[in-house]
């Protein structure tokens, strides 16, 4: 079946919206400032953190997922594909972080909002002078408040965008002037869309962490958030009957620096379910800041209670590490 002039003009639309918030100049000239600086210095790393149970197994390919609550913040567009409500909580400690996020999404007529919270504590860091002489405890909290908003355009076209206010803040007793607090915000936009022809093959865009540049109230130096744009897609190799009830998925995603272009990050799963109930994944993520290996996960998922563990296998995962798995609880009637 060939897609309508109307089905094109709207998937061009989507993707006309979502680039142009991608393209720097046409960020400014909205008021977003995009750096080009290195991606060496950015400001609020802790957005890029792989976060969702169910994401980590597949490797943290996440482009073409559809109905995923996790995706408010990941991929907003996902959230258009769920049918009522959901909510969720994730958890996960690595490198020495407590990382602790929940939200729910709930529709209003053919719209999905999602509101959510991201926690990340980086612990206590032993503060010392030029001398190296200790002076006190360092500690820092991150956090994100997530506000997304998601919907179908056509019955093959989903788009989704998240509003993020960021806060990071510091405090270390003992040593003396200000205390490090920085607060900003960034956005996510998203489309989803599904080929012509087949409703086993979903395509994704998403571009993240757009916004003005953050600083630090102590010494007003500011840098660039982590912004990326990622390209990837979704697809149903095997589809569970009561004859077969196994199901095989797929994903692979492609992520960049917004303004670098320089080097491609790449995330690839796959999961095996048997009968809508237990789920074994495996991927492989080859991405900088030392997130490089492969991946693990299962899930089970019961009466709409949903439950999924995720490991990754990178230089993260085991250092001062309480727990390396990622743990996923939703519940999505």
């Amino acid at each position: 079946m060939k897609p309508s002039r109307t089905e094109i003009g709207r998937l061009a639309g989507a993707l006309s919206c979502v680039l142009m918030l991608a393209t720097p100049n046409a960020a400014i000239a909205q008021g977003v400032e995009l750096s080009d600086r290195s991606s060496d210095a950015e400001a609020a790393p802790f957005l890029l953190i792989p976060l969702g149970a169910r994401n980590i197994g597949f490797g943290g390919a996440i482009a073409g997922a559809r109905g995923d609550v996790e995706g408010v913040l990941w991929n907003p567009a996902s959230i258009a594909g769920i049918d009522e409500w959901a909510v969720f909580y994730h958890g996960s400690n690595d490198f020495g972080t407590s990382t602790n996020a929940a939200g729910g999404v709930f529709g209003l007529g053919t719209t999905r909002v999602g509101v959510s919270i991201l926690a990340l504590d980086l612990g206590t860091i032993d503060g010392r002078d030029e001398f190296n002489q200790p002076i006190g405890n360092i500690e820092i909290d991150n956090t994100a408040f997530v506000l997304t908003v998601a919907r179908a355009i056509s019955e093959s076209i989903e788009v989704g965008a998240s509003y993020k206010f960021l806060r990071i803040s510091g405090s270390c007793p003992g040593c003396g002037g200000d205390e490090p607090d920085a607060t900003g915000y960034a956005i996510d936009a998203a489309v989803i869309a599904r080929p012509p022809g087949t409703d086993r093959i979903r395509l994704g865009l998403v571009v993240s962490n757009l916004g003005p540049d953050l600083g630090f109230s102590a010494d007003g130096q500011e840098n660039a958030l982590p912004s990326r744009i990622r390209l990837g897609g979704e697809a149903e190799l095997l589809r569970g009957s009561e004859a077969r009830p196994v199901d095989l998925l797929v994903r692979a995603d492609v992520r960049n620096v917004l303004t670098e272009f320089d080097g491609l990050d790449v995330f690839a799963g796959i999961e095996v379910g048997y009968a809508d109930l237990a789920f074994l994944r495996a991927g492989y993520a080859s991405g900088g800041e030392g997130r490089t290996g492969p991946t693990l996960g299962v899930g089970f998922r019961y009466n709409g209670l949903v439950v999924d563990l995720g490991r990754t296998f990178d230089d993260f995962s085991d250092f001062d590490s309480d727990s390396p798995f990622q743990v996923s609880v939703a519940y999505q009637p």
